[in-house]
């Protein structure tokens, strides 16, 4: 009513009225469209072997980056208790442990070692092996326990998780839910130990916590299927108060023994002679100080790659030898940690020489400081460590406040922008007499548009951003599915120019003025259907439809026929999203006002310029500060760690040289550290030492 006394929306109230006996039926439509979509597209038997075959790619590739592309494997021994007769403990290597989980009645296993053992490796193997053998049953899927929030039910988690793989292949979050409750998902829970710091008290460990939540992780037999790793000494703790994953068997990893040392060296050398006053220490004190630094396949390739000889000079730069001039275990392990980083960088299979080793170590350094400073998001969760680097998280590095500041100081110029764009068009309107009225209609505009996104980054919240499915060109770039875009921003412009033929056409029929009778008027409708259009678009966004979920196949507008996931998806995706939206709503709107329909034809030329430049301010406010929020952060992040100095410009490019030089490796859709032994040390020393 205040409306449409104050400014002549009459005739616009009139249409919505006129409108509104069509919106049940087109909410029927829609409600029709989503149960028709539900049942047939989204099957969760198709959507279970879409997510097998992604997992069955990543892991293959995660398990060579472990193995460092060594064709040199070192020969894992494990010890387990007979379920038959718990008193019966007996031994077996990768095959027999495989053999061995085969058997089990509740598929509920926690693999123990110390760190570096060689875990991670084992839960790999065990998940591939089911992977090879599922015929329809539940996929396995690794995830890092040091990620989950305890605010967040474990069901809960597992099904954000999988979202985080199948964003962009047309999945909802209630399909992934669906499969976490049919129990299509085997949790492979990766890092029981690494939720917790060594000071934390058992009582007080996250880790307790979490094993309160999964012993009540059931299906129907009882205790639904599990894998877990941990450490033996953490695991054990958590033994002393009763705390243990029910109805599991435990597998214990054994250490290398000194002759299985030995042979890897002598296998993967080149020159093995180089190596022997190290064997022979190694023989000859099979507890020393060298068999005990040793002990793991982890620092058995680490020791490897340190005295490798260099690709470039086929020098070696490096002797073994010098590993006997230390006294204890730890300062063996901090003299390979010391030197990895740059033998990594020497090792690089394509750019070996593009960031020098200092800047490497200060940069890896600032992600370890990162993740162990990493706070939850959800209340009541005192979760401060990680392990997973997601790169729209990763934005306060360089400080929250300097990527808030850059964040208002981005804003500045489109709201400048836009307060020299619209009061002075609303001038035009006698019912807008006043310049308060003006000013303060434009900033409830600016509030409307600009407030998610800026909520994001004020409020510190992770949400999954929203983006458009991306695909392989070439050898490794990935870009935007180009198709996916055109479709979605033909859909908008149509969409907008139907609208404006119908109403052109009524209104030409019987002799009716355009809806908008105002300048007012004009700017309220025009946020009306850009805020419309921007919601269609993530609409589309959201439904990401497949082949593999259309029976016919008759329709294509996203073809994934790559599996593997790169980290740097989230962010390119969300901005294509966002200039998605950017040029979606002001060419809409544009060609809905072309038609003549919706807007009173102006006589002055300026005012048509200043609603053009009003349209495209509204698509960016949209495009970047609504669905681009995610992307918008990462793009101030970086030039905050470059204000710093703490990283390079391009720190997607840099995560994944990093990742290509064995430094980092991928988990799901984020980065992680090779090992939590290096994350943990660059965190003690984030500056470099000389080499």
């Amino acid at each position: 009513m205040w409306l449409t006394k104050h400014y002549e929306l009459g005739r616009m109230s009139a249409v919505l009225v006129a409108f509104a006996p069509t919106v049940p039926p087109l909410v029927a439509a829609w409600w029709s469209y989503q149960r028709d979509h539900e049942e047939a597209a989204l099957d969760l038997s198709a959507v279970a072997q879409m997510l097998a075959d992604l997992v069955k790619a990543s892991e293959t590739e995660q398990r060579a980056q472990l193995l460092a592309g060594s064709p040199h494997r070192i020969p894992v021994s494990c010890t387990w208790s007979d379920p038959a007769d718990p008193a019966v403990e007996r031994q077996g290597d990768l095959s027999g442990v495989l053999a061995f989980y085969e058997g089990l009645q509740h598929r509920r296993l926690v693999v123990t070692g110390a760190s570096g053992a060689g875990k991670t490796v084992l839960a790999i193997e065990l998940l591939l092996q089911q992977l090879r053998q599922r015929e329809g049953g539940a996929v396995p899927l690794r995830m890092p326990l040091a990620d989950w929030d305890l605010g967040l039910p474990f069901e809960d988690w597992v099904a954000d998780y999988v979202m985080t793989l199948l964003q962009g292949r047309g999945v909802k979050r209630g399909t992934a839910v669906d499969l976490v409750r049919a129990r299509l998902i085997l949790p492979v829970l990766d890092g029981l130990d690494e939720m917790d710091t060594e000071a934390t008290p058992v009582a007080e460990r996250r880790a307790a916590r979490a094993l309160s939540q999964l012993n009540r992780y059931h299906d129907i037999g009882g205790g639904a299927a599990i894998i877990l790793t941990c450490r033996t000494e953490q695991y054990d703790e958590l033994g002393t108060m009763d705390l243990r994953l029910q109805q599991a068997v435990r597998i214990r990893v054994n250490p290398v023994d000194s002759e299985q040392m030995c042979k890897y060296f002598e296998d993967r050398s080149d020159n093995p002679q180089r190596w022997q006053p190290v064997l022979d220490a190694i023989r000859t004190a099979r507890t020393g100080t060298l068999a005990q630094a040793l002990n793991t396949p982890w620092r058995l390739n680490l020791a490897a790659t340190v005295y490798e000889r260099d690709p470039h000079t086929l020098t070696y730069t490096r002797d073994p030898a010098e590993l006997l001039s230390f006294a204890a275990p730890s300062d063996v392990r901090d003299h390979l940690l010391r030197h990895f980083i740059p033998a990594s960088a020497e090792h690089h299979p394509t750019s070996p020489k593009k960031y020098p080793p200092h800047l490497i170590h200060r940069g890896l350094a600032a992600f370890a400081g990162h993740l162990r400073f990493q706070t939850c998001s959800h209340p009541g969760c005192s979760h401060s460590d990680s392990s997973s680097l997601f790169l729209h998280r990763l934005w306060p590095i360089p400080g929250r406040n300097l990527v808030r500041l850059l964040d208002v100081v981005f804003l500045l110029p489109f709201l400048a922008a836009l307060f020299l764009v619209v009061p002075p068009y609303l001038s035009f309107d006698s019912i807008m007499g006043s310049p308060v009225e003006r000013y303060a209609l434009t900033l409830l505009i600016a509030v409307i548009i600009g407030w998610e996104g800026v909520r994001d980054v004020f409020t510190l919240r992770d949400r999954y951003p929203v983006s458009v499915p991306m695909r392989k060109s070439g050898s490794t770039a990935r870009i935007p599915e180009v198709r996916y875009m055109i479709f979605t921003f033909t859909g908008m412009v149509a969409l907008g120019g139907l609208l404006g033929w119908a109403i052109a056409k009524r209104s030409s029929d019987q002799d009716v003025p355009p809806i908008a009778a105002t300048h007012t008027a004009t700017v309220l409708l025009s946020l009306f259907l850009a805020l419309l259009l921007c919601g269609f678009c993530r609409t589309i966004i959201g439904l990401r439809v497949t082949r593999r979920f259309l029976p016919s196949g008759t329709l294509l507008l996203v073809d994934r026929d790559e599996n593997f996931i790169d980290p740097r998806d989230q962010v390119k995706g969300n901005l294509a999203a966002g200039i998605l939206v950017a040029a979606g709503v002001p060419a809409s709107i544009g060609v809905a006002h072309w038609s003549g329909g919706l807007f009173p034809p102006s006589a002055h030329g300026a005012t048509d310029l200043q609603f053009a430049s009003y349209l495209l301010l509204l698509g960016v406010f949209l495009g970047f500060f609504n669905v681009a929020s995610a992307s918008r952060r990462f793009l101030l992040f970086t030039l905050g760690v470059r204000v710093r100095r703490i990283l390079p410009l391009r720190v997607a490019r840099f995560m994944h040289w990093s990742y290509q030089a064995g430094l980092l490796r991928v988990a799901g859709s984020s980065y992680q550290f090779r090992h939590r032994e290096l994350q943990d040390w660059l965190a003690r020393n984030p500056s470099p030492v000389n080499h």
